[in-house]
């Protein structure tokens, strides 16, 4: 669930702090933690923007763009 959250929304500290709390598994904060970080790496070199950002992009509004 992290891991999907984290790369669709590109919000890895909302995944990880928003699943160890529905879950109440505070002990998987570390698994958490990676497969967050892992998602959000993978899906930035593929996708340049967020669910959020992607249709302002091809509206062409500007947006600032950080390559990781």
């Amino acid at each position: 669930m992290a891991g999907i959250l984290s790369g669709v929304m590109y919000a890895p500290l909302t995944a990880v702090f928003l699943i160890a709390e529905i879950t109440q598994g505070y002990n998987l904060i570390i698994p958490l933690m990676i497969v967050s970080a892992v998602s959000y790496v993978i899906v930035r070199r593929i996708e340049a923007f967020s669910m959020d950002t992607r249709e302002l992009a091809r509206k062409g509004i500007c947006l600032p763009i950080t390559v990781i």
